[in-house]
Order: structure tokens, then sequence, then C-alpha cells
């Protein structure tokens, strides 16, 4: 009786412990043409979020952002996401879309002038 005891405790204990965060990839180009992957962190709980975008094999830019709950739900959201980089660059992406479907469109300008556009979800 003591083994099954056990046994359902651990279970319960490992379904409390379930990561129900959710990754929403993306892709995109820099003002010059250059592909960019991205992707965007949904939290599990609470309303931090992560995106970041990686210049394959030069950097990764990435920044958290919070919203209020109602906010990600409405048709259109637009944040501000202050980015740091892996090469020491900082910047500033805008994304704009809707966020109950975490379908969005970003645009970010980064420290030495770089700039582009990402778009992250089932964009139609």
């Amino acid at each position: 009786m003591k083994k099954i005891i056990y046994v359902a405790i651990m279970v319960l204990t490992s379904a409390c412990s379930i990561d129900m965060s959710r990754t929403v990839a993306g892709a995109g180009k820099t003002a010059k043409g250059v592909p960019l992957a991205a992707q965007i962190t949904t939290p599990s709980t609470g309303y931090v979020y992560t995106a970041r975008i990686t210049n394959i094999g030069r950097w990764i830019c990435e920044g958290t952002f919070r919203t209020p709950s109602v906010s990600m739900v409405k048709p259109t959201t637009t944040v501000t996401v202050p980015l740091v980089c892996s090469d020491g660059k900082k910047g500033t992406l805008i994304l704009s879309g809707d966020g109950l479907h975490l379908r969005m469109v970003g645009t970010f300008r980064l420290s030495n002038g770089e700039s582009g556009q990402v778009y992250f979800g089932n964009i139609r």
C-alpha cells in the first residue's frame, strides 16, 4: 500500500511540473536580405514572453516582454521589446499582430544600424 501511495505522489508531482510553455517559430530577413530565424516563447505561467532573432552563425538577439493577460488576447497587440545580442549590440523589436493566435510581425533595429523584419506564427 505504501508503494502505491508513493507512486501516486510521484506521478502527481511530475504532472504538476510539466512545462506548458510554447515556442512559436518565425523567420525573416535583414534590410540587406540576410535570412533570419526567429521565435517567441510563450510562458507556462505569468505573462513574460521571450523573443529571439538569430542571424545564423553571426549573432543572437533576445529580449523579454511582459504583457497583461488581456493585451495578448486582443485582436491587435503592439509591444516594444528591448534586445540584447550575443555580440554586444543592443536594439529594439516592435511586435504587432494578433496576440490571441501569436501571429505577429516584428521590425527591429540594432545599435550598429542593422535592421529588418521577422514574422511569427501562421502569417497569411
